[in-house]
């Protein structure tokens, strides 16, 4: 699985959560999706599927959603 901070598509993104998380995106027309694992502030793993399905914006505002609710996961 890919990892923030590394080669794959998690290159860019979410860097904050490197080497806490591992996951692996999808990405077709008007969908987006990330699906991870994190391991918690509080030592705990927490597994997540995230998917924008239809969107008609930009893909790159469902890649900022998605990264939105991960750090808001990572947060909890």
């Amino acid at each position: 699985l890919a990892t923030p901070g590394e080669e794959g598509t998690l290159h860019h993104r979410l860097l904050d959560l490197a080497p806490r998380l591992r996951g692996k995106t999808g990405t077709i027309n008007g969908v987006n999706a990330l699906s991870a694992i994190l391991l918690g502030r509080d030592g705990r793993y927490r597994y997540l599927s995230i998917i924008v399905n239809h969107h008609a914006g930009n893909p790159a505002e469902a890649v900022r959603a998605i990264d939105a609710i991960v750090m808001a996961i990572d947060g909890d």
